[in-house]
């Protein structure tokens, strides 16, 4: 038997889907498979299944879905469903449901990942999504006793997604991890590891101001929305970034020193020349000579995109400046 609560109810039988009936009926199960091999009482599965209306007869009406449960699971099975004297207790192994191999997985993805065996960690959390069909126990609905472990699996669920993005960083996945993170970010603004994936993403693609534009985004996000700073870890990325910490490339990555230049030989000039042919800014050309040959420094200033630097190579390569 294998019983699935990450989505609608489903209970399989040796690999077939049985047929659990009606609300009460699925209910009355979710119940059960609820409380992880524990007793359910007899008045908690009342208030569970029936709500503010209960059956004329309660214990009549819990015997008749035990009854039919039973007949559900069949003649291998129907030995896991017990009456005790509180209630009912549905004894199915952690590893004959869906939530208990979805745990289960995110939580070996995490060690895998904290002993830095991205590939294998990928493969955890890829697994532990494909378990995931929707809401948890959505057959309770809004029942309270279902909050606590609705809200476990919803939390584990973002962190298989994150960290699965951080193994495929890891991996050196950068499109991929990038494009994911950018997506999860906006369906969850305020979970910060997201963001510092994403910075740290960016970064290693070579878009450094681009990674420093997300991290001050998050910052505006969370003053403006929840009137709090960024965490440590938030923090810490962008201080990073901002020093080129030569450790945020990965473990995997060399960095090559730069040579010092040898004193004894003379300094050859650098070809500029751009490539191709500046079109239609003669004017701003000339403007641009002009500043130059009356002042020690002149800045350019304008939107991104509108070719101030292609401006100011092609002045420096017209005058031989190196």
């Amino acid at each position: 038997m294998f019983c699935c609560v990450l989505g609608p109810l489903e209970i399989e039988i040796d690999g077939a889907l049985v047929d659990l009936g009606g609300p009460i009926s699925r209910r009355f199960a979710a119940a059960l498979l609820l409380a992880d091999g524990s007793a359910v009482s007899d008045s908690m599965l009342a208030e569970i299944v029936w709500g503010a209306s209960p059956a004329a007869d309660v214990n009549g009406g819990l015997r008749i879905l035990a009854s039919r449960l039973r007949s559900l699971l069949g003649p291998a099975g129907r030995g896991l469903l017990r009456r005790v004297e509180s209630g009912y207790r549905l004894s199915v192994a952690v590893e004959s449901t869906d939530h208990g191999r979805f745990g289960g997985l995110v939580g070996e993805g995490v060690r895998l990942l904290d002993n830095r065996d991205a590939q294998k960690a990928a493969r955890a959390f890829e697994s532990a999504l494909m378990l995931w069909r929707g809401q948890p126990w959505v057959e309770l609905s809004d029942a309270l006793v279902a909050e606590g472990a609705r809200a476990r699996l919803i939390e584990l669920h973002e962190v298989a997604l994150e960290e699965l993005q951080a193994a495929r960083l890891e991996l050196g996945e950068i499109a991929a991890a990038v494009a994911a993170l950018s997506e999860a970010v906006i369906e969850r603004p305020y979970r910060e590891r997201r963001w510092a994936l994403l910075a740290l993403g960016l970064y290693r693609a070579g878009q450094q101001a681009h990674a420093l534009a997300e991290l001050r985004r998050v910052r505006q996000l969370l003053a403006e929305e929840l009137g709090i700073e960024p965490g440590p870890a938030l923090r810490e990325i962008e201080r990073r970034i901002l020093s080129q910490d030569p450790t945020l490339l990965g473990a995997d990555t060399a960095v090559v020193p730069v040579p010092e230049p040898d004193s004894t030989r003379p300094r050859q000039p650098i070809g500029i020349r751009p490539w191709s042919s500046l079109v239609g800014r003669a004017a701003e050309l000339l403007r641009l000579d002009e500043l130059v040959s009356g002042r020690r420094l002149v800045t350019m200033v304008g939107p991104a995109g509108v070719g101030k630097t292609r401006l100011a190579l092609e002045h420096a390569a017209a005058r031989e400046v190196v």
